[in-house]
Formats: structure tokens, sequence, C-alpha cells
């Protein structure tokens, strides 16, 4: 307002140190104007409040004296916090209504409340998901105008706000199963309900516990429930969005150009060589995390792992049965160098039985998931290198072919080359396992504090 014509000299400009800086606590504020208006301001407000937070006024003056690009960026940076603070209330089923400025974000309750008692939303919101929102009412003259509105603040951290919209209040894990990794952690008391649909009841365990129990067909138990539920929900727009984001985050550098290879590099280019229903066989190391974790797949079976005893040595094995059983598919072993050296006998028998598979054996010269722990964990690095053989002419002396890839921009067309001449196929890749610290151990610790993530 003040830009406009003839407006400077009768317009105040009021902030605070909670928007700009998020210090809500601290209650500092300032105002900027014609001295007049400034002076006359400072002279009502004495008889009202005679200070503040005094301690923390010399830190706001600090900041408001930071360079220009501090606040130039402000505005684009809230207008992320707002975008993302939007997605998750969306995906939480509220009806959003994004801000075209200020540091807050409007939505509709009525989806989740459909009395639309915004004051009552906000009383139960911090005992169930332990996030606070203010009623929208209480800014209207006329409260019956706003009562389906509230609003949250999106000038917090980008840690603070995924925390608040990951607080569901209930979770559907279907197929679970104890014997694999939770996929969550589950609290003695409080925290979200857990339906579990599976095939046979769940197994009670310390971290898993589920409050209810839908057994029998996965498929047709799904499709049941989203008849039940069929009309009751509104549809989200916004969740297609959401995954688009999730899947960017999970395949975030799939495509660097170092060599060797990151894991999300080899995942990317052996879904680039495998149709929807090639089978991938894993043995078991360290990349087996990064395929469940990054390979999408398009058919049942077609990423085949043992998440249980996950016995090193059965990449081999399992890729041999799944090319006797569906010999007019690609299939592909995936395995590291050290359980690939437990069952490689077995090329032998895969080439004698005539199958057509191709290996990819990733090298690091050590069992690399127990090497990765012992560094997470603070131990010394002991006992977990070895050497290999040259790994081309070990696939050829048992009458297989054999190839090495030397640049990253190589394991598509070789993959391919080997698929597309039949037979047995080794290739040998070098790994680099790097980004296990960054992406499995740092990026959870940093999103769930206390929680042990090795």
């Amino acid at each position: 307002m003040a830009t406009l014509p003839g407006m400077a000299e009768r317009t105040l400009t009021i902030s605070s140190a909670g928007k700009t800086f998020r210090t809500t606590g601290w209650k500092i504020g300032w105002v900027t104007g014609p001295t007049p208006l400034v002076t006359a301001v400072r002279t009502a407000k004495q008889y009202l409040t005679y200070v503040s937070g005094a301690p923390f006024q010399p830190a706001i003056a600090v900041g408001l004296a930071l360079d220009d690009a501090f606040f130039a960026g402000l505005g684009p940076d809230m207008a992320d916090r707002a975008a993302r603070l939007g997605e998750g209330l969306r995906a939480a089923g509220l009806v959003v209504h994004p801000p075209e400025a200020t540091y807050f974000t409007t939505v509709d309750v009525r989806p989740l409340r459909p009395d639309g008692d915004g004051h009552a939303f906000c009383l139960e919101l911090p005992e169930r998901c332990g996030v606070v929102a203010i009623p929208n009412a209480v800014f209207y003259e006329r409260p019956e105008h706003g009562r389906h509105l509230v609003r949250f603040a999106c000038c917090k951290t980008d840690s603070v706000l995924d925390e608040a919209v990951e607080r569901a209040d209930l979770v559907v894990a279907i197929g679970h199963d104890t014997v694999e990794k939770p996929p969550f952690l589950m609290m003695s008391a409080g925290g979200p309900k857990v339906v579990h649909v599976g095939y046979q009841s769940a197994t009670v365990e310390q971290v898993y516990h589920p409050d209810i129990e839908v057994i029998g067909d996965i498929g047709a138990s799904v499709e049941a429930l989203g008849a039940r539920l069929q009309g009751r929900l509104t549809a989200d727009p916004g969740m297609l969005e959401l995954r688009r984001r999730i899947l960017a985050r999970v395949n975030d550098r799939a495509e660097e150009d170092r060599f060797p290879p990151t894991p999300q590099r080899v995942v990317h280019d052996v879904r680039k060589v495998m149709p929807d229903d090639g089978i991938v066989c894993l043995d078991n190391g360290m990349y087996k995390i990064w395929f469940a974790r990054n390979y999408r797949t398009h058919v049942a079976n077609t990423l085949l792992l043992d998440n249980a005893l996950a016995t090193m040595g059965a990449g081999l094995p399992s890729a041999m049965m799944a090319a006797m059983l569906y010999p007019e598919r690609r299939v592909l072993a995936v395995c590291g160098d050290g359980g690939f050296m437990m069952n490689s006998q077995e090329m032998e028998t895969a080439v004698r039985l005539g199958l057509n598979l191709v290996v990819l054996v990733l090298n690091d010269a050590a069992y690399g998931m127990i090497r990765w722990k012992q560094a997470v964990d603070g131990f010394p690095d002991f006992g977990m290198r070895f050497g290999n053989p040259d790994f081309v002419r070990y696939a050829e002396a048992y009458g297989a072919k054999g190839a090495r890839v030397d640049a990253v921009e190589d394991l598509v067309p070789t993959l391919e080359a080997g698929f597309t001449a039949g037979g047995v196929h080794l290739v040998e890749v070098p790994i680099d396992y790097s980004e296990n610290t960054r992406v499995l151990v740092d990026e959870l610790r940093n999103r769930s504090p206390g929680v042990e993530c090795s």
C-alpha cells in the first residue's frame, strides 16, 4: 500500500519476528513509516505495554540488518512452505484454500467433520495428532460465516511441517508380515490406529500390534473396503501430486553419471532394460535395500527377494528357476560379489540346462552390507574385505559369456546385448555405496530423532 501514489506518508507497515524469523514465542515486532506516525505509535504503546522480551530485541535488530537477499527470498521460501503444508493437509482429507500471501493456510474441515465445527476440530486436534490449529471464526464479525474454517501456520521449518502432516490418525498396513522389517514403529500407547489387511492374522509384537484385522484374500479385501468407502471419502486431487513428489524424492540422483555407479543408478538402468513382465531375482546384500526402495514393479511377482533369513547365494538359483518356469520372459539375477561366489558353481547348471538369463554381479570386493553396518555402529572395518576372481573369465570357464562394464553409460547396452544374444551371460560392474549413509541413515535419523537407524 505504501508504494501507491500519495500513500507513503500516510502508511504504517507492521510486522513481527514470529513471522519473518519464525521466532513466535519471542513476541517482538516493529513498525515502519513516516517519523511523525511512528512517534505517535510509540507514544501510545508505552501506555499499553511497557516492554516485551527486551533481551530479544537486539537479536531482532541484527536480523533486520541482514542483507536484502535474505528478505528477497522470504516470499518464494514461504510459498514453498505453504505448498508443502497444503499437500499434507490435502492428503489428510481437508479442503485447502492456498494462500496468495500471509503466513497461514486455511482449510475447510467439513470433509473430516461434517458438522463443520472448526472450534471443536481445533480442540480435538492437539490430543489426536499433536498439532495445533486456530479456528477462523474468531476473526469474523459474524462467526458463523467462518465456522467451518481453521488455519495452520506455514512459517515453520520443513521438518516441523513434515512431522505435522505425517501424524495420521489411521494407518492401513496391507500384506505386512513381521518377518520383514516393520514399515513403521508402533507406540505402546497413543499414536494412530492400525488396520492389518492380510492373508493371515498379524503376529503381534512390540512394534506391531494392529487394532483391527481384515483377514482373507488381500485383493478381495481391498476391493471390499473400497466398495464400503465409496462415496464416504472426498477424492483428493492433491494426492497424485503428492505421489509424484514422493517418487521424485525416492529417485533422487538416479541418473548421476559418476563411476562406479551408485545403487540408484544401477536400479534405474536395470528398470530401463527390463520389460513390465521381466523378472528380477535379488541375492542378499546392500543392493537389495535399494532395489526394494527404488524399483517400481508393474506386474506381480517380478521382483523376487527374501527378507526373512535373507540367505546369501539365493539370487542365481532363484533366477534359474524363474527362467525355467517362464522361458519367454527376461530374467535377471542381481548379486553382490560375496553372495554370487557362495553359489557360483550353479553357472554350470544354468549353461547345461540351456537357460536364458543374465547375472549382474555388483563388485565392491567386500561383504558390503555388514561392512556398512560396522561403520554406522562405530566399529572398526574388520574382516569384511576379500579378493575376487576375474569374473569375465570365471563365467567363460563355465561356458557362459562374460562382460565387464567400465563406464556408467555402458551398463544398459551391455545388459541389453546379453538378453538379445540369449544363453547365460554374466555382467560385472563396480558399485559405489557411499550413498548408503546419506539416504538410509542420515535422512531417516533427521526425520526421526532418537530412533536407531542402523
